[in-house]
């Protein structure tokens, strides 16, 4: 199976790189010569080659761009599988530039990047089981796959697709404090790391749910119930759920 990535940004080129290790015969595209420079694969800076040579199209661009690229390729868009991971775009709104083509929409996340990532996939009405299958097993090249129904997409967009984005600025929290208390970044860093591996490990491994393994740290007049105390006065999570709902909102804005 030969595929073709239209945009090689970070995403587009982590799934060229996850493909070309599964062995897959892979053609990419973009507008920016230097980010095809990097690419182990058959590169070209038009969009339309990808769609003569390929049966399967990733189109691994922005969402504030896909109008124009489908509307670039519209024509030459025979029996292809279309496979978006614009954020926000529906399904429907790509077949309303294609017409009546085999569409499926996904939402990976950028651990995909060095094959951790995972990735939701969304069948359009005219795309087929077969179809999916093989948009399962592209994307099982870069991580995980879950299959969803697309009403779905942008709230995964809001809790996957934008999520390591909420880990990565917890952690930097984490590590900045322990700097602040006197320890080496290094140091800070490396006992943070750990602390958040070890932590996903433990809930994974136990099955048990994220609060009882948090009750387990917390002795009464600890320490632990002294920082709990204080995020609960701050609404901790009720930060996190009002910033999520705003990303999932925003989601929504981009597919209108």
């Amino acid at each position: 199976m030969k595929i073709g990535v239209i945009g090689s940004g970070n995403m587009g080129s982590a799934i060229v790189d996850g493909l070309l290790k599964e062995g897959y015969d892979v053609i990419a595209s973009d507008i920016v010569e230097e980010k095809l420079s990097v690419l182990k694969c058959k590169t070209t800076r038009d969009n339309l080659d990808i769609l003569k040579s390929v049966d399967t199209v990733i189109l691994a661009v922005k969402p504030q761009v896909i109008k124009g690229v489908l509307e670039e390729i519209k024509e030459e868009v025979k029996s292809h599988l279309i496979i978006s991971i614009a954020g926000g775009i529906k399904i429907e709104a790509i077949e309303e530039i294609l017409g009546n083509k085999r569409v499926i929409r996904v939402m990976p996340n950028t651990p995909s990047l060095i094959g951790k990532g995972i990735s939701a996939i969304a069948k359009g009405k005219y795309a087929s089981d077969s179809d999916m299958d093989k948009a399962n097993e592209i994307f099982s090249a870069i991580g995980d796959v879950v299959t969803v129904d697309e009403s779905l997409m942008d709230s995964i967009t809001a809790l996957s697709g934008s999520g390591p984005a909420y880990v990565f600025l917890f952690i930097d929290a984490l590590i900045s404090v322990g700097v602040r208390m006197g320890l080496s970044r290094d140091v800070s860093e490396k006992l943070v790391l750990s602390t958040i591996s070890g932590s996903i490990a433990l809930l994974k491994e136990t099955g048990k749910h994220p609060l009882v393994l948090r009750d387990m740290v917390t002795s009464p007049g600890g320490t632990t119930v002294a920082a709990i105390e204080v995020m609960e006065k701050k609404n901790f999570s009720g930060i996190i759920w009002e910033a999520i709902l705003s990303a999932e909102k925003r989601a929504k804005e981009l597919g209108k």
